[in-house]
């Protein structure tokens, strides 16, 4: 299947109102994933803000449907509505989780990558630092776009990233594009093909974020369905 066909059928869906703008604005109170995780673990989970977001959600599908069907039938599609909310969340989750990992292990390259022009007396050949920077800015390139693609399509361009990760994020960024120009390196092939990819990208991020919600949510025949469909578009 098609990465634009798998995330049409994703994003039907997936809610983007006030009730995830509202969860995204709890979580980055926080400021980070770390202190979010760890806040987490000490409070009443009937207070936290993903129990807030299941409740808003919930509410919210019973207050639209009221009327329109049987107690059941609305209970079961507030549910549903319910377990996509959750996936949205666990996608921005993975997202920031990403950024960091991304940060800490693209950092390190573009600190090695720094290091050797210094040597060099900021005079490196390009053929030198040339293939390695530009997969690193490429692979950052990709992250970001992916995000956006994500942010715009599900969140009306609110961003999903938390303060420190933003701020962290923009600093490297910026860091890699000013030494790419320090070193004669055109990026803007490499911006087109990371939005050319972007597509694909967040369709299997907001995908195995469904995978992981319903094996959270002991569904486990719904999980091994997104399993044989993702080796299915493998093969």
């Amino acid at each position: 299947m098609r990465a634009t066909a798998r995330l049409a059928r994703l994003e039907a869906g997936l809610p983007t109102g006030e009730a995830v703008m509202a969860w995204i604005a709890q979580v980055s109170a926080y400021g980070s994933l770390a202190a979010y995780a760890a806040a987490q673990l000490t409070a009443n989970s009937t207070g936290s803000p993903l129990w807030a977001l299941v409740s808003r959600v919930q509410a919210g599908a019973v207050r639209s449907r009221r009327g329109t069907g049987r107690p059941a039938e609305i209970r079961a599609a507030a549910r549903d509505q319910a377990r996509e909310a959750l996936c949205l969340a666990q996608s921005i989750l993975d997202i920031n989780l990403l950024a960091e990992e991304t940060l800490i292990r693209e950092g390190l390259q573009l600190a090695a990558l720094a290091c050797r022009m210094h040597r060099s007396g900021s005079k490196l050949p390009r053929w030198s630092a040339g293939p390695d920077l530009l997969a690193l800015v490429g692979r950052l390139y990709l992250a970001q776009e992916t995000r956006l693609f994500i942010e715009h399509r599900f969140l009306s361009d609110h961003s999903c990233l938390l303060a420190d990760n933003a701020a962290h994020w923009q600093a490297m960024l910026d860091a890699a594009e000013n030494l790419a120009a320090a070193v004669g390196l055109a990026l803007p092939k490499t911006r087109a093909a990371a939005r050319a990819g972007a597509a694909a990208g967040a369709a299997a991020l907001v995908e195995a974020a469904r995978w992981a919600t319903l094996e959270l949510l002991a569904d486990h025949d719904g999980a091994d369905q997104i399993a044989e469909q993702r080796l299915r578009a493998i093969a």
